[in-house]
């Protein structure tokens, strides 16, 4: 009797009605999805790596054949975030069984800020998930909305509209963050999977 050998299915758009702003999220969701399916060992050896330290880790859990067709450019922020994002869905997915699929590094507000020597990539992650935590506190079912519908969907455009009025007051104060729809879902689905175990305590006065 022979064996039934399955592959993952690669990431390929079906629904041409997808806005161009749609498109290359969606793509990166079913790519991570792929990629979850390949080789968890590599995701989870690049998730675990913080921000800065991740890049080659990354790239290694990269796989071309995950694309059905063409070429598909992202940050090594934006490719992270929707790795973790896969992950809170498959967890969400596992009816109460909280054994992480993936250890995870907790969210830790006790230490200071990166300084700015760090460079704008490794402080842009810092606050973004800084000023997710706020979000989350203030819309917390929208927040989780977007990570867990898929781009194009109308429950994630709903979820959206829930969440970007809180965006401003959120910003952390004298910081300029470029935020679209591929750095919020990407900085949601981080956040979302690392806060599945406790955070390490906020300083006082943090905002949120």
């Amino acid at each position: 009797m022979g064996s039934l050998l399955t592959h993952p299915k690669r990431a390929r758009i079906d629904d041409l009605r997808m806005s161009d702003e749609e498109r290359p999220r969606y793509l990166l969701e079913e790519f991570s999805r792929c990629e979850v399916d390949r080789d968890k060992t590599r995701v989870a050896a690049a998730l675990k790596l913080p921000r800065g330290q991740d890049s080659k880790a990354l790239q290694l859990a990269a796989r071309e054949d995950c694309l059905e067709y063409g070429a598909l450019k992202f940050s090594d922020v934006l490719y992270r975030g929707t790795l973790f994002g896969e992950l809170y869905r498959r967890q969400k997915g596992n009816h109460g069984d909280m054994t992480l699929l993936v250890p995870v590094v907790p969210l830790d507000w006790s230490a200071p800020p990166p300084p700015p020597s760090a460079g704008e990539d490794i402080l842009s992650h810092y606050f973004l998930l800084w000023m997710t935590d706020c979000v989350a506190k203030r819309k917390p079912a929208a927040v989780e909305g977007v990570v867990l519908n898929s781009a194009g969907s109308k429950q994630q455009a709903a979820a959206f509209a829930e969440v970007i009025p809180e965006l401003g007051p959120c910003v952390p104060q004298n910081q300029t963050l470029t935020l679209t729809r591929a750095t919020l879902e990407a900085a949601f689905g981080e956040y979302l999977y690392r806060s599945l175990v406790p955070a390490i305590s906020a300083p006082a006065g943090k905002a949120g």
